[in-house]
């Protein structure tokens, strides 16, 4: 496979998330749904999300998202079958978050990808 993301793609423990999305068909802003999703691994540039797998959403679909109480906004790259009845597994660029969220992922990812506590790791080294 293709790897295309930046940095590694590290292992959470299900975090709750928000999609915030049309329902299957609609296509007016005004009718937004909400339902619940669980990240359960990510990468400096996106996420993966097991939710619903009902929700019309296909590759190349923006997705509003709220996460520990803020809007953000991604975009579905794939769309794979979920060992959970009824989900799908989301993988999802990160568009636009905000800068607490920001710091959260990339915190998370650090810690995760370099448990031994290298402060820099997500620094630029000329070696």
């Amino acid at each position: 496979m293709d790897e295309r993301r930046v940095g590694r793609r590290v292992e959470i423990d299900g975090e709750p998330v928000t999609w915030i999305v049309d329902p299957p068909g609609w296509k007016i802003w005004l009718t937004k749904e909400e339902c619940e999703g669980r990240i359960v691994d990510l990468s400096v540039s996106g996420a993966g999300i097991v939710a619903p797998g009902d929700l019309g959403l296909e590759a190349g679909t923006i997705v509003g998202i709220r996460f520990r109480d803020h809007d953000g906004i991604v975009i579905v790259r794939r769309v794979a079958e979920s060992d959970e009845e009824g989900q799908a597994y989301y993988g999802v660029m990160f568009h636009q978050l905000h800068p607490a969220v920001e710091r959260w992922v990339h915190d998370t990812v650090g810690k995760l990808v370099h448990p031994e506590g290298d402060v820099l790791w997500n620094e630029r080294r000329d070696e």
